[in-house]
This record gives structure tokens, sequence and C-alpha cells, in this order.
């Protein structure tokens, strides 16, 4: 009866699905931008998740299984922070080494006051930087981290396509001599900055001329620019898409510069 079973299970329809095909879906399995965020300590109470449903679609056979190691981009995809703070040591590394050298996509949308998150987003950022090609972050507590969290995002970039980090209040800042990605980051197009990001920090980069995608909220931190400085910076974004801006700029009351718009 069992030998049936397994007769019939290699003659099912799926099994006729090439590698290459297979892998195809899995990719569209490991997509974090659909994980809710979660606040629940017991990971056992959480619902599906683009890294969990890999994980468990790892075991369904040996074939499947294979393939998915052999794929190091696949697991590049799926860097969930919120996840992986609860895993054991040795289940985080494993983790990241299934990675290989692959591109990452790193997301973390953290509601609860973990200590693990941000070590572990700093770990993550210092090790790794160099092949984070999507960041998506948001993280709202209070906390007293006291490590540099800012310092990898200084450095240079070439495969950064997406930065989008809210972090509130730190207890270190990132500095106001430092400048995001170096000034270098070719592939950079969407961009999603909320404080302690300071104006200077990114006003004058060369990569706001490539970007589709920009978003800067609560950038209470001073000095903030005059809308007229946004009006004339955004004449050097001939490809931007959409544009949100969010206590970005001072009040037109604090505007020392008169602003004449012409309209056609």
């Amino acid at each position: 009866m069992e030998a049936a079973s397994r007769v019939e299970a290699r003659l099912s329809p799926i099994h006729n699905l090439d590698e290459d095909l297979l892998l195809n879906i899995f990719m569209i399995n490991a997509n974090m931008d659909e994980d809710p965020p979660e606040d629940r300590k017991s990971i056992q109470h959480w619902g599906p998740r683009a890294l969990t449903v890999t994980l468990n679609v790892s075991h369904v056979c040996r074939f499947w299984r294979q393939a998915m190691l052999s794929s190091p981009s696949l697991w590049g995809r799926l860097i969930d922070l919120d996840y992986l703070i609860l895993l054991k040591e040795e289940w985080k590394r494993e983790i990241i080494r299934r990675t290989g050298t692959s591109l990452l996509h790193v997301k973390g949308d953290h509601t609860s006051n973990n200590p693990a998150f941000l070590p572990f987003l700093a770990y993550v950022l210092d090790v790794h930087w160099a092949r984070i090609e999507i960041l998506h972050v948001s993280a709202y507590f209070e906390n007293s981290y006291k490590g540099d969290l800012w310092s990898p995002i200084a450095r240079p970039s070439k495969v950064l396509r997406t930065f989008r980090v809210a972090l509130g209040a730190l207890e270190k800042p990132i500095q106001s001599s430092q400048t995001l990605f170096g000034n270098d980051a070719p592939n950079l197009c969407d961009l999603e900055l909320t404080a302690p990001f300071q104006a200077n920090l990114y006003m004058s980069s060369s990569w706001l001329s490539q970007l589709r995608h920009l978003e800067v909220s609560g950038a209470t931190l001073t000095p903030r620019p005059t809308l007229l400085v946004w009006l004339e910076k955004l004449g050097d974004m001939p490809l931007l898409r959409t544009l949100r801006l969010y206590s970005a700029f001072q009040s037109v009351l604090e505007d020392p510069m008169l602003l004449n718009v012409v309209l056609y």
C-alpha cells in the first residue's frame, strides 16, 4: 500500500515540473512584502510568513529540498529580522549561511521591545552591507541600544536598490558628518527616510537624480531645508514618480526666501 502511494505521488503532475520552474514558484513564495507585523513573543502563534512557508516547503520531499538548498538567492530574499531574532543562535547562523554570497532582502517591522532586534540589525548591516539589495526596517519602541548602527550605511553600496528605514529616536543617532551610502549608490531607486536623518545627509547626494520613489517624514532635526530648496531639488530628479514629504521642510512662514511660483 505504501509503495503504491509513493508511485502515485511520483506520477503527480507537480513532479513533471523541472527544477527551474519549481524555483520560480519558490521565489514567488519568498516575498516578505505581505508579511504582517507581529508582537507576539512566541513564534508558535504567528501566522504564515515567507520564511516559514519556505522552511516548510523545503521538507516536502528530497528533490524539492535539494533544489532549494542549492539556491542561495532564494534564502537571500528571506532575512526576516522579526522572526530570526526569536530563533536559536544556530538557526540564525544556518539561515544566513544558506544565503551564500547572494544579494539580500532584509525586512523588520518590529513593534515589541525585544532587546535583540537592534543588535541583530547592527550585525546584519555591518557584516553584510555590501550585498543588501533591499532594506525595509521599521521599529518604534524605547531602547537603550548604544551601539553604532549607522556606520555601515555610510559606506558605498553598488547593489542597494531600496532603502526604507524608520527607527525613531536612538541613543546614538547618525552623525551629521556622515553621508548616506558614501554618496555612491548607483542602483538606488526607492528611498524612504524617517527621523533621525538630517537633510545634509542626502540633499546633495548624486543618487537623488536616479530616484523613482522618495518619501521623507518626521525630519524634526534642524536645520530643515526650505520649501524653495526642495522645489529646486525636484528639478534634479527627472525619474521621480512618487513623492511624499511630511515635516520635511521649514514652514512657509519660517522660510527666509520669497517663493515665486509660475503656473503654465
